[in-house]
């Protein structure tokens, strides 16, 4: 009886890529950072119409907040791109693993 052994790196599923599972999180941020520009260009158009301090001090304040957002929008799209790189490798990782079979030589004598 001989017993022998094999070690092999065997594919339990294919991989695929899984990637585009952050997309949706991704365009809910998109739609934020479109809704803010859209914010900022309609009071730069009413500011347009008059003048003063308070008009200015309005107009700074939005501009400062939607270019403080679009850093944190810019950070949370590339975070989750990163996650999903990671989630992807993670997940086609585990589908494939070394296994060590062990099996037993039978010789047949001819006859």
């Amino acid at each position: 009886m001989d017993i022998k052994t094999i070690d092999i790196y065997y594919n339990f599923e294919q991989s695929e890529d899984v990637t585009d599972k952050c997309n949706p999180f991704i365009e809910k941020f998109e739609e934020l950072e479109s809704l803010a520009k859209r914010l900022q260009n309609i009071v730069h158009e009413e500011s347009a119409k008059s003048k003063g301090k308070l008009m200015e001090e309005v107009t700074d304040s939005i501009d400062e907040h939607v270019n403080y957002s679009q850093l944190y929008y810019d950070a949370v799209k590339n975070s989750m791109e990163t996650a999903s790189t990671s989630y992807n490798k993670l997940i086609n990782q585990i589908k494939a693993h070394n296994i060590t079979v062990h099996y037993e030589v039978i010789e047949m004598n001819p006859s």
